[in-house]
């Protein structure tokens, strides 16, 4: 490499640098990598400056920006989306991200996410992401388990449902429509989705024929999303928001997908609150690393 240049990499582990803000950054501030931005082999990596270390940006010039705090559902964008010939600009655009778990892919799942609504409340920054998968338990043997969950951005706080905190439910079909609903003990939420959109086919991970055809996206979901307080008795209280959109992301995917998944996700109540506790997981699967689930 020249050495005119300073290699990203390096730069993310430069003494000098956290010496002098070390206040302010630390190794697990969120940032994201460029490299040779405007040529044919760019490449753009977010991520933690310590796993930015991880990565080979190759040749200069590189640039790093550090982002700051910011939420996977509720990150705001800057930059462009060339599509079909036409280069679309935004600037603060509510947005997504998440992370590719590659093995750790689920056997089935299923995924919505919208932060554009209409209707009571949605004057104010709204962000909904729900997801569930029937997951492999690690082990020796094949076990699977479902899972699910919904979160909600709404008036600057986060509604979490979540098996440790409630349960989850949910009613999906092979493709077109899908049916949640969740109490974590405070609120009750219902969400709707359904699309007449053929959708679109993407690529993800398999453990039987690696990256396939096995997933298929639309963004023209037609969405509704209601929370309640929840009173005493588990009945719906106050309404809390209710909204609509015509813009939600929805994607199924695995298999197999022979009619309508019903489920439904809890945990027992010895076992939720201990999950409260700060557990050092790196530790435990490096010491049995049989036992530790893919893309962990």
């Amino acid at each position: 490499m020249d050495h005119r240049y300073m290699c990203l990499v390096i730069f993310a582990d430069w003494e000098p640098f956290f010496t002098v803000i070390r206040v302010a950054y630390t190794e697990d501030t969120e940032c994201v990598g460029l490299a040779r931005l405007g040529s044919e082999d760019h490449m753009i990596v977010a991520g933690t400056m310590k796993q930015l270390q991880l990565v080979d940006f190759g040749a200069p010039l590189h640039c790093l920006v550090i982002t700051g705090k910011t939420h996977p559902l509720g990150t705001e964008m800057l930059g462009w989306i060339e599509w079909d010939g036409e280069r679309i600009e935004f600037e603060n655009a509510p947005s997504y991200s998440e992370k590719n778990w590659g093995g750790g892919f689920p056997r089935k799942w299923f995924w919505v996410q919208c932060n554009v609504f209409e209707g009571e409340g949605a004057s104010g920054e709204i962000a909904l992401t729900a997801a569930g998968g029937l997951r492999q338990i690690p082990g020796i043997t094949e076990t699977f388990e479902n899972a699910a969950l919904i979160g909600v951005h709404y008036g600057g706080k986060f509604y979490e449902f979540v098996p440790w905190n409630g349960f989850v439910n949910w009613e999906v079909t092979p493709w077109g429509y899908l049916f949640m609903s969740a109490d974590n003990g405070s609120y009750l939420v219902e969400l709707e989705a359904k699309t007449d959109d053929p959708g679109t086919p993407l690529r993800a991970p398999t453990s039987e024929a690696g990256l396939s055809q096995a997933c298929k996206d639309t963004c023209f979901g037609i969405l509704t999303l209601k929370i309640w307080e929840r009173r005493y008795d588990g009945s719906k209280g106050k309404i809390i928001l209710d909204v609509s959109s015509d813009m939600a992301a929805l994607e199924v995917g695995g298999g197999p997908w022979f009619s309508t998944w019903k489920g439904k996700t809890t945990m027992p109540p010895v076992i939720g609150p201990a999950l409260g506790l700060p557990v050092d997981l790196d530790g435990i699967f490096n010491a049995v690393p049989l036992f530790k689930p893919p893309g962990l």
